[in-house]
């Protein structure tokens, strides 16, 4: 987990990749809304004490409205979740809410840099939300935004106290976001991980029962939906008990997996192999009829065949398997009792028996 984080710390610094990984857009729309609606609020507080009419007189007041309206607008339209927005639109926000306030402390005029304060809420919101190399071009703008208030008389000490308090807030919450960004996507690979090992067979790399129950769940709704054919085939290795018995349970697994792998070096681009138990393997074969499904079978037993018969010590084993098309009104539960049907038919004891019967 530690190296992951160390390469989500360095990740936002660095070209390419997601530079949003481990954001929240969701999230960010509502901090956004929020802050817009505290800037809004703190303007109308503001507005009676210091008024907007030193450069345009009554003018600045209109043009005030415009501000405050356009902020309750915004956060409407942020907080529309049937509209899409997007972390860029989201930035020019936050420059917009920038320039806001600059135009706010030169309707003011006289050397007020009040509505300056209001630039910490839109600093903190932006490299809150925004990676790096933009949080800094922001905290640039902020800065340059912050020092309006010179135009029109106000100190330098005064101007530069608001600009470096301003600044290091933003530098604090860019610094803090890092880490929890970098944290989370820790997090996210940790739980793809996990996922993925869930859904895995270790022996063999195919993947478990689970992935196979998950995927032929999908692939049914999937088949459902194209009108195409889906069909399954139950594998089974024949002679691996004698394996396990003869040669031992460490020679058994290295047969298990040599019969995954010639399973999955056979089956086409878009079939999906996993261990269904045992020396059982199963196969999904998307759009794909049962004659076409038995003859990759067919294959697969002629390469176990083959890749067991190198030498005389290799035990000779074999596969049986049993092939399923999904019927017109069958589940998950129907299709693979019917490859099991078929398999159980194809079974060497089952041929057995109906030689001797014959």
């Amino acid at each position: 987990m530690s190296g992951t984080r160390a390469r989500g710390l360095k990740g936002p610094f660095t070209r390419g990749g997601d530079p949003y990984a481990g954001a929240d857009l969701g999230n960010a729309r509502r901090m956004i809304a929020l802050l817009w609606t505290l800037s809004s609020v703190l303007t109308v507080v503001f507005l009676p004490f210091w008024p907007p009419s030193a450069n345009l007189r009554s003018a600045g007041w209109a043009v005030a409205v415009l501000v405050v309206a356009g902020g309750a607008f915004g956060v409407w339209w942020l907080l529309d979740t049937r509209r899409a927005v997007s972390f860029n639109q989201l930035l020019a926000v936050t420059y917009g809410g920038v320039a806001q306030v600059a135009l706010l402390d030169w309707l003011a005029g006289e050397g007020s840099v009040t509505y300056s304060g209001l630039l910490v809420l839109w600093v903190c919101s932006g490299v809150g939300l925004h990676p790096p190399r933009r949080s800094i071009m922001l905290m640039g703008v902020v800065a340059v935004a912050a020092s309006v208030p010179l135009l029109h008389g106000a100190e330098l000490a005064e101007v530069a106290r608001l600009v470096l308090l301003t600044l290091a807030a933003g530098s604090a919450v860019l610094m803090m976001m890092i880490y929890v960004r970098a944290q989370r996507v820790g997090l996210r690979a940790g739980e793809r991980n996990a996922r993925q090992l869930a859904l895995e067979d270790t022996l063999t790399g195919l993947g478990n029962r689970r992935a196979f129950d998950e995927a032929l769940r999908s692939e049914i709704g999937r088949t459902r939906r194209a009108g195409s054919p889906l069909s399954l085939a139950l594998l089974d290795l024949d002679g691996f008990k004698s394996v396990n018995d003869v040669h031992g349970h460490v020679a058994g697994d290295l047969y298990l997996r040599k019969f995954a792998d010639v399973v999955k070096g056979s089956v086409r681009t878009g079939d999906r192999c996993f261990r269904w138990g045992g020396d059982e393997l199963a196969v999904l074969f998307p759009d794909t009829p049962v004659d076409e499904a038995e003859a990759v079978c067919a294959r697969v037993a002629a390469g176990v065949r083959a890749a067991n018969a190198s030498t005389d010590e290799d035990p000779r084993l074999g596969v049986t398997y049993g092939v399923a098309e999904l019927a017109a009104e069958a589940d998950e539960v129907e299709v693979v009792r019917t490859a099991d049907a078929a398999l159980m038919a194809n079974s060497p004891a089952n041929r057995r028996h109906s030689a001797s019967s014959g």
